[in-house]
């Protein structure tokens, strides 16, 4: 009986989960399934951007995403603008998140050359810019 009942717990909590995980290949994709309008995506990212990558959870209201860029000219036009933001301010907000987790494919800063890191700061959007790789994290 014990089994059943906790195979029941499982099965309900798992239908409560408010966490979203969404990919598309392209920024057409993402426009034109309408899905910039809802606040998960950050508005500024550059009309080149693939492999973008997003995953939140409405109850608490947080966003891991991701996206790479082609053109470092279309990239600059708009991210060069964006204010600066202390590194480990990302680190320690990231450490307040406990849902959704951290995904896998999320950067793993303190395993990176923050050398080779930009942070940056747009609205609620947090940045993490690896130029050399052509790749920007964020979280919200």
């Amino acid at each position: 009986m014990r089994h059943y009942i906790f195979f029941l717990f499982l099965i309900i909590f798992s239908a409560c989960s408010n966490t979203t995980h969404r990919e598309f290949d392209t920024y057409k994709d993402v426009q034109q399934q309408g899905y910039l309008q809802n606040g998960w995506i950050p508005l500024i990212m550059p009309i080149d951007a693939y492999q973008i990558k997003e995953v939140h959870d409405l109850d608490l209201n947080y966003t891991f995403g991701m996206f790479r860029y082609s053109s470092i000219q279309i990239f600059s036009a708009t991210f060069d603008t964006i204010q600066h933001y202390p590194l480990e301010s990302i680190k320690s907000y990231i450490k307040e998140i406990n849902r959704p987790p951290q995904p896998m494919w999320f950067i793993d800063i303190d395993k990176s050359a923050e050398s080779s890191l930009e942070s940056k700061k747009w609205n609620d959007f947090k940045f993490i810019v690896d130029k050399k790789n052509k790749t920007v994290y964020y979280v919200f």
